[in-house]
């Protein structure tokens, strides 16, 4: 009878055993999936609030601009933002986008990817472009072509988001990126840019590719990239 009695003991010790292992892994499993869920929902509240704010700038014009405060979800591997679209992409391989929104306007910028609260700006650049975020936008080279027996002569370059402290590098056509000497770059407010071309940096390039200019802000983001070229002669821009 104690035999008998004992192997129930056992037999209940471990059929309780299993059930208390099983409703650990159901309550694992339970909130990993909430836990996944609730950061899939967050990270869709960033790009919603992105793509109505982009939209509304947008409507507004050239030049409008407006702050949108944004909790970022731990998780986040990566953020493209490009055409007319944001999106996320989660450790799990879950990608959020904006689909509900239909975004008027081409969008560039970045988004952070660390968890945490932030103040995003988005700015209307032009009237088809909207930045997200304080990455510097580059619209035109005043002048894009010079020749060799110009130098040194200062190039301007007219965009958005520009700081002290800004960097500009060229890509030669060699496939070299150089970093200009900062000593040679000056920021003439949020619109304007200058920087004084040598022949240190630049050499006659007669023929294709030319060489492309980026500005790279206190972040270390590089701006979009514009062409620049040099000749033997101005006479051959």
């Amino acid at each position: 009878m104690n035999t008998r009695n004992g192997t129930a003991a056992l037999e209940n010790i471990i059929l309780f055993g299993i059930v208390i292992v099983a409703l650990i892994g159901l309550l694992y499993y339970g909130l990993s999936f909430l836990n996944i869920n609730y950061r899939n929902n967050q990270a869709s509240d960033v790009v919603h609030n992105l793509a109505i704010t982009a939209n509304a700038v947008h409507s507004l014009g050239r030049g409008s601009k407006q702050t949108v405060y944004v909790t970022i979800p731990p998780g986040i591997k990566s953020a493209n933002l490009s055409g007319n679209d944001i999106k996320l992409t989660m450790i799990d391989g879950n990608i959020v986008a904006a689909d509900a929104i239909k975004i008027a306007s081409k969008v560039i910028g970045s988004i952070p990817k660390i968890k945490g609260s932030y103040y995003i700006p988005v700015r209307a650049i032009t009237d088809n472009i909207v930045i997200i975020g304080s990455v510097p936008f580059i619209v035109s080279l005043v002048p894009d072509c010079i020749g060799v027996n110009q130098m040194p002569i200062n190039i301007t370059i007219n965009g958005d988001g520009f700081q002290q402290g800004y960097r500009v590098y060229v890509l030669w056509p060699g496939g070299q990126l150089t970093e200009l000497n900062p000593n040679l770059v000056f920021v003439e407010g949020s619109y304007k840019l200058k920087f004084t071309a040598t022949n240190t940096d630049f050499f006659s390039n007669p023929n294709p590719p030319p060489f492309i200019i980026y500005v790279q802000n206190l972040n270390g983001e590089f701006s979009n990239e514009l062409t620049f070229d040099v000749m033997p002669s101005i006479s051959q821009c």
